[in-house]
């Protein structure tokens, strides 16, 4: 499955906004909401379209609260 990346504009975290394929409406749905996980920012870029690297997804204990 592939997945439409995102990556804050302000901390340039990564994470998988949306998982392809869905329909049109349903994508710009989830993009026009978007907001990082780890910081809340909510100025998000596309980082790219592709498979997410295991890499790129925080484990327990590597996420910080603030």
């Amino acid at each position: 499955m592939n997945a439409v990346l995102g990556q804050c504009a302000q901390c340039e975290h990564v994470w998988p906004v949306a998982h392809l394929p869905m329909p049109v409406e349903s994508f710009v749905k989830l993009a026009m909401r978007a907001a990082c996980p780890k910081c809340a920012g909510t100025q998000v870029k596309v980082a790219s379209v592709g498979r997410p690297s295991i890499e790129d997804t925080p484990r327990p204990g590597e996420i910080e609260c603030k």
